[in-house]
């Protein structure tokens, strides 16, 4: 009833609810011309729903428990992220996130020096940049799609794609996903932090580039 005559800036439903379950009303915000961004907070853990609801263009999912802090981060960087990138816009061309932080030039679970240069090597020119195969972003972006990978399994494969590992590093220590301003240095602690939908955004986003 509310929807019906207020704007919203996000919204963060359940699944399952009394009058009107969470894919009905998440459907019905994706189809108003001033959509919100739409998160879904559910404990219903069913790969082919979280397929269909990535697919329609839901921000984001996130299932149960949750740790609260990582949640509100999460949805405010969500909504900070829309307030400068209209959802029609290409995703290429939404601002790029403002870091102090430098990402491994390789990615590793082992934690990296402070310098965030793997080996030490302080000097910008001397460093490796591996070479990056759109293949292996698809693959990602596929992967996330299916709905059927878990973050640990995920950061695997993402960490055999340096530039995107660096990117994804980039990405979680930035203002918006780190308020705490203490580095992330695990690329699991990472997808946790920016949720597969917006990791798959980041590889897409890469893809875009590279054209």
């Amino acid at each position: 009833e509310l929807i019906a005559t207020t704007d919203y800036d996000v919204v963060v439903t359940d699944l399952r609810m009394p009058a009107v379950n969470g894919h009905t009303l998440a459907l019905e915000l994706l189809n108003r011309p001033a959509r919100p961004v739409v998160v879904v907070l559910t404990g219903v853990t069913e790969p082919k729903l979280a397929k269909d609801l990535i697919a329609r263009g839901v921000d984001d999912i996130i299932f149960k428990p949750v740790d609260q802090s990582i949640l509100a981060a999460k949805v405010r960087a969500l909504v900070d992220r829309r307030a400068t990138w209209r959802p029609d816009e290409p995703l290429s061309d939404a601002p790029a996130i403002q870091s102090d932080y430098v990402a491994p030039a390789i990615a590793s679970r082992a934690p990296v020096q402070d310098s965030g240069v793997v080996g030490g090597e302080s000097d910008p020119s001397k460093r490796v940049k591996p070479a990056l195969n759109p293949d292996d972003l698809a693959n990602v972006m596929e992967l996330i799609r299916l709905g059927k990978v878990s973050n640990r399994q995920l950061a695997e494969v993402i960490e055999r794609i340096p530039p995107l590992a660096a990117e994804v590093f980039r990405v979680a220590n930035g203002r918006l996903y780190n308020r705490t301003r203490k580095k992330v240095v695990d690329l699991e602690d990472a997808l946790v932090r920016l949720g597969q939908v917006s990791t798959r955004n980041i590889a897409l986003a890469m893809i875009t580039s590279r054209a």
